[in-house]
């Protein structure tokens, strides 16, 4: 009408003030907005939780300007409601405009090396397969792994020490690396890799010397988005719970990846904080006061660090590292991001006031519960100085006794077993832990006494055969590299025999060359050059020789 009309063509027309939107917001609308596209409708009304979606983006932001003296450039993290699905909180990095860290990259769909952060996976593979047990003892030695072309890979722990035998709930606790790889040669990568693509990681490699048992720490590269459907199912009782954006999207079903019981075992386990003792102290992060499953990565060169930490409610995953892979200051999983995924979870469980967090996640209930011996994880006997308690899926539980812990019969002349042919006045029982082979070097390491595992050559429980060397290590066709960290001088290569009889003393000799002449357990380190070297190992006193060990030390 003519009033309305007045008004239009004398009122001033100029562009509203449009408020700058939030920083860490801008991925999830963009996200969200390419998520929509095919939907019918026009207004599609998202999941996530604006109170939610601000307390990770604070939690993200505080804990990334406390890491910025160590070389941290981005992080980015995400909420699912584990009762749905939803996404929550969805944060693709803290400021979409900070240009010198490219803040503009979403991290959430950005592939990176989880480190440690998929162990859980292969261990509950071998938990479901009846082959290991939360009490299997598992060696966390030095070992060399032959690869396909001959060569060895010879992996370290992230801190460079042992700590020797350990059970399968500490090991995972603890996030050991060598008792995982030993793990994963057991279920087979093939196994492990096709599991981790049914449960939602794409662009999977299938050629054989893609991965290989590097695929437990680190060498699959996943998104934080695909760690977090992953672990939907160990939350979800063995079954993936599809990550939902929409409110009124329908409910997909999920896939299985594990029976009920061992997903809820391995559950259990990552949230006992018993079982991360000595690794990670107590009252750290990863301890919480409530039921919460925790597991970190930190991949190679601290380039990543990742933590997974899931109540009965909530999932939270956080990513802290940098757009070009520029190494950290020894910023890892446990110190960089599971500090922002305890403050965030804090928060949504305390805000979260219709359910009770409950103090423990739950154990399935068809599990056993037996004491074993906390070293060899078998029924104690009245020699083990130590016992606990573990839980064991049913028809897993040990039947045998431990056979590391009892008295030793030791010929005193010679300090090695004594046999039933040795004259009493010589013999000597002593309480002595007698561990395997595969434990001798840790120890001795370690300055621990164990049993003997030679018998006395003044009285055999047998005729003495022909002296026999055999070289243990290194092994045939061995290829060693220099550590670039470490000095020359410093680079050895250990060498090992097995010689009978064990009183025999043992010359060492290189390229022919005579490096070393050395006694019971017969080890020696030899000083590494470059070049090809032939090693051989013979009696001090006698003729016999072992066969020749040829290796390459590459400059």
């Amino acid at each position: 009408d003519a009033d309305a009309l007045d008004v239009a063509l004398h009122t001033k027309l100029v562009f509203a003030p449009r408020p700058m939107r939030p920083g860490h917001a801008m991925h999830a609308v963009l996200a969200l907005g390419k998520a929509a596209q095919g939907r019918p409708g026009f207004l599609h009304q998202a999941t996530l939780d604006l109170d939610v979606q601000q307390a990770a983006a604070q939690a993200l932001e505080e804990n990334l300007l406390r890491l910025r003296p160590l070389g941290a450039g981005a992080s980015a993290g995400l909420v699912v409601d584990l009762t749905r699905g939803e996404l929550l909180a969805y944060v693709g990095s803290t400021d979409y405009f900070d240009v010198g860290n490219k803040g503009a990259i979403d991290y959430l769909t950005a592939r990176r090396s989880p480190g440690s952060a998929l162990k859980p996976f292969i261990y509950a593979l071998a938990l479901e397969d009846g082959t290991h047990t939360a009490a299997s003892e598992l060696p966390d030695t030095p070992v060399e792994f032959v690869v396909p072309g001959g060569g060895l890979y010879v992996p370290e722990n992230i801190t460079h020490t042992f700590l020797g035998p350990m059970l399968l709930r500490q090991a995972l606790g603890n996030s050991r690396n060598i008792p995982a790889l030993r793990v994963l040669a057991d279920v087979g990568v093939d196994r492990v890799v096709g599991l981790l693509e049914r449960g939602g990681v794409s662009s999977v490699r299938y050629r054989p010397e893609a991965y290989g048992l590097t695929l437990a720490i680190g060498s699959l590269h996943v998104t934080p988005l695909e760690l977090a459907q992953l672990y939907t199912a160990l939350a979800n009782e063995g079954v993936t719970l599809p990550l939902r954006r929409f409110t009124d999207e329908p409910t997909a079903a999920g896939t299985r990846l594990y029976l009920r019981d061992p997903a809820m075992l391995t559950t259990q386990i990552l949230a006992d904080p018993e079982a991360r003792r000595p690794g990670f102290a107590a009252g750290g992060p990863l301890d919480f006061d409530y039921g919460v499953a925790v597991k970190t990565g930190t991949s190679q060169g601290y380039r990543d660090a990742w933590a997974v930490a899931y109540s009965e409610r909530f999932l939270v995953v956080v990513w802290v590292g940098n757009h070009d892979w520029r190494r950290m200051n020894l910023a890892s999983g446990v110190t960089a991001a599971a500090p922002a995924a305890h403050a965030i979870l804090d928060r949504l469980t305390a805000a979260d006031r219709a359910h009770d967090a409950p103090l423990e996640l739950p154990l399935p209930p068809t599990v056993v519960h037996r004491d074993v011996c906390s070293v060899s994880g078998k029924i104690p006997g009245p020699a083990c100085p130590h016992t606990k308690a573990e839980v064991f899926l049913p028809g897993t539980e040990p039947t045998d006794g431990c056979r590391y812990h009892g008295e030793v019969a030791i010929d005193l002349r010679t300090g090695l077993r004594a046999t039933p042919s040795c004259p009493k006045d010589v013999v000597v029982k002593r309480p002595m832990l007698a561990l395997p082979q595969a434990y001798e070097v840790w120890a001795r390491r370690k300055h621990l006494s164990l049993a003997p595992t030679a018998e006395s050559p003044l009285c055999p429980s047998s005729p003495p055969g022909p002296p026999a060397l055999t070289i243990r290590e290194p092994l045939p066709a061995s290829r060693y590299l220099y550590d670039p960290d470490t000095p020359r001088e410093f680079a050895t290569v250990r060498l090992s025999a097995a010689v009978e009889p064990a009183t025999e003393d043992v010359v060492w000799l290189v390229d022919g060359t005579p490096v070393g002449t050395v006694g019971y357990p017969h080890e020696l380190r030899w000083p590494m050059s470059p070049g090809v070297h032939t090693i051989r190992a013979q009696l001090a006193r006698g003729a016999a020789q072992s066969q020749p060990v040829r290796i390459v030390v590459d400059d």
